[in-house]
Parts: C-alpha cells; sequence; structure tokens
C-alpha cells in the first residue's frame, strides 16, 4: 500500500506541476529522487521484515499451533 502511495504521490505532483513548470526535466527527475527515497528507505526493508516474518516466525507458530 505505501508503494502504491507513492507512485499516485509521483503521478499528482508531476500533472500538479508540469502544468506551471518550464523545465519539465527538472520536476520529472525531483519527485523519481522523492520516490526513490520512499521506495528504497521504507518500502524495500518492510518487503523484507515481512519476508523474514513470513520463512522463519510463521513456520515455528504453525508448528506450535498444529501440536508437531
Amino acid at each position: 500500500m505505501i508503494g502504491s502511495a507513492a507512485v499516485l504521490y509521483f503521478w499528482g505532483q508531476l500533472w500538479s506541476r508540469l502544468k506551471w513548470a518550464s523545465l519539465w526535466g527538472e520536476v520529472v527527475i525531483e519527485l523519481l529522487a522523492d520516490w526513490a527515497k520512499i521506495f528504497i528507505g521504507l518500502v524495500v526493508p518492510l518487503l523484507a521484515i515481512a519476508a523474514v516474518i513470513e520463512a522463519y516466525i510463521t513456520p515455528s507458530l504453525l508448528f506450535q499451533v498444529m501440536g508437531n
């Protein structure tokens, strides 16, 4: 959801800024940098944490619940 929100933010800002900007390239590069900061700084670490939970914690909880 956070990644999708970052993409929606990117396109919303792009649409609103391109009406008034004289240099479209600068606007696009600035917005891509903002998107990359959000994606690399927040989305990728959260996906890594979710993968660790799914791979290690969930099976051990399942074995405890199932009584194996």
